[in-house]
């Protein structure tokens, strides 16, 4: 059986905004505080991502290999792993932006499409967000998750 050849995808990585940059910032509950996001796969997130622990059980085993970043898809298969950076901004009038605080999580997408299935194809996906590095500043942080099962 031939192993399909990975294919990165260029548009699985995007780049940091550009300083003054506020295309990424969206409100908060609180209205003098603005959440920045952005999205990034570089060797610092790479190695980080080698340091944590892979998933017991990953629906994808060669998305463990921490060379593997951005998006990467075989016929059946897909890995996304981005590090998606978070600021938090205090707005307030007459004044420049204050950066309160930055963390950083590791996202990472497990995606297979099983068409040996006796009710036809399914759609598995398993996703885990870690934590890379959260600024003291933001206090407490935590991680919801949730159970799919789409068919």
């Amino acid at each position: 059986m031939d192993t399909p050849e990975k294919q990165a995808s260029p548009d699985g990585v995007t780049t940091d905004p550009q300083p003054g940059d506020r295309s990424h910032c969206h409100k908060t509950d609180n209205s003098e505080i603005e959440l920045c996001q952005s999205r990034t796969y570089n060797a610092d997130i790479g190695r980080a991502a080698k340091a944590l622990a892979a998933p017991s059980d990953p629906l994808v085993p060669w998305c463990n290999d921490p060379t593997v970043g951005g998006y990467t898809l075989t016929r059946d298969e897909g890995c996304h792993k981005i590090g998606v950076v978070a600021q938090w901004w205090r707005i307030s009038p007459n004044e420049p932006p204050k950066l309160i605080g930055t963390a950083m999580f590791l996202v990472r997408e497990e995606i297979k499409l099983n068409t040996k299935g006796t009710k036809g194809a399914e759609w598995l996906q398993q996703n885990t967000i870690a934590p890379l590095s959260i600024d003291g500043a933001l206090g407490t942080v935590t991680l919801d998750y949730w159970d799919v099962t789409w068919r």
